[in-house]
């Protein structure tokens, strides 16, 4: 990304690794931890004294085939499934009826990028989804997350969240 942003990152973090409310358990009774699913090129790009990104279990896609494996079915028992990119994954989330609510971090400003969130959420007459409420936004992430326009690095930013429409 070409910005660099300290409150988005540490936002980010709890909001990944807080189950919500209600706690699935495994049978030893700790808690299944969130799932974080991104690509190669992201978990790469994760700084190598970060990964696996802590406290989160970490699944990497990639185009390398392999042999199925049990584990995989395992993400969708977990509390929480987070998409954290790139592009080519969040179009997949996107397009998959499982995925009912995006987290987003607005950013202000015009940047040399060549990567995109393949749906405007925005567009609420369009595409289905509708941003909802300051309050509604800390119900979901169980915090009282930084709210309105913020500033850092000379880069303006907020948080939002929408949900997808029956």
């Amino acid at each position: 990304m070409p910005w660099h942003l300290p409150t988005d990152l540490s936002y980010f973090s709890r909001v990944t690794k807080r189950p919500p409310p209600r706690t699935t358990t495994t049978t030893t009774t700790n808690p299944i931890p969130n799932t974080l699913i991104m690509g190669r090129k992201t978990y790469l790009s994760i700084p190598a004294k970060y990964r696996p990104l802590p406290s989160r279990r970490n699944i990497v896609i990639s185009r390398s085939p392999r042999p199925p494996n049990f584990d995989d079915a395992s993400i969708w028992v977990t509390v929480g499934v987070f998409v954290i990119g790139g592009a080519e994954i969040y179009k997949l989330a996107m397009e998959d009826e499982r995925t009912r609510n995006v987290l987003l971090t607005s950013v202000g400003g015009e940047f040399d990028c060549d990567r995109f969130f393949p749906v405007d959420v925005r567009d609420e007459g369009k595409t289905g989804w509708v941003r909802r409420g300051y309050e509604e936004l800390c119900a979901f992430v169980g915090e009282e997350a930084p709210a309105g326009v913020r500033e850092e690095n000379g880069v303006r930013f907020w948080f939002e969240l929408y949900q997808k429409q029956d």
